[in-house]
């Protein structure tokens, strides 16, 4: 189904506060969504209250979803900057080939840099999405195995 990005909303929680309201008011849409787009059965989408959360809108029905989960790394005891893991990016087939999922990528790496974050990963076993990855600035670090490719952005 062609849509207008326009008509596309995206709404992005990165407080304990309002992620624990997203997922009460949309966790049952965004687990059916993540579930069908995963093929998983009774499997949860992660509300993680350290991340960041991000739905799609279109005709007050949820579409798309995504998070990440940020850690600060350390190694022998030298503090180094706050790196964020995409995870969890699916958009309804209904929708696909419309730009969501690449504006979807495109609203959460602004939020994480708003947060500090300077290194942002993502793996994927998606190779038609790979071109999504690579538009909105990700290289391809490495073959994790034949399915799975793991993606890097350092945001400046």
């Amino acid at each position: 189904m062609k849509i207008d990005l326009c008509d596309v909303e995206i709404r992005i929680a990165k407080q304990k506060r309002t992620i624990k309201k997203f997922e009460k008011e949309f966790g049952d849409e965004v687990n059916k969504i993540w579930r069908k787009s995963f093929n998983l059965g009774g499997y949860h989408f992660p509300f993680s209250e350290s991340g960041v959360v991000a739905i799609v809108i279109y005709n007050k029905k949820i579409i798309g979803a995504a998070t990440c989960f940020s850690y600060k790394v350390s190694f022998n005891d030298k503090a180094h900057p706050t790196w964020s893991e995409i995870k969890n990016v699916c958009v309804d087939k209904n929708y696909s080939n419309n730009g969501i999922c690449q504006q979807l990528i495109v609203e959460l790496i602004e939020c994480l840099k708003t947060k500090g974050v300077s290194r942002v990963s993502l793996l994927s076993r998606n190779p038609i999405a790979k071109h999504i990855y690579q538009k909105v600035g990700f290289t391809e670090r490495c073959r994790i195995s034949e399915e799975l490719t793991s993606y890097e952005m350092i945001l400046k």
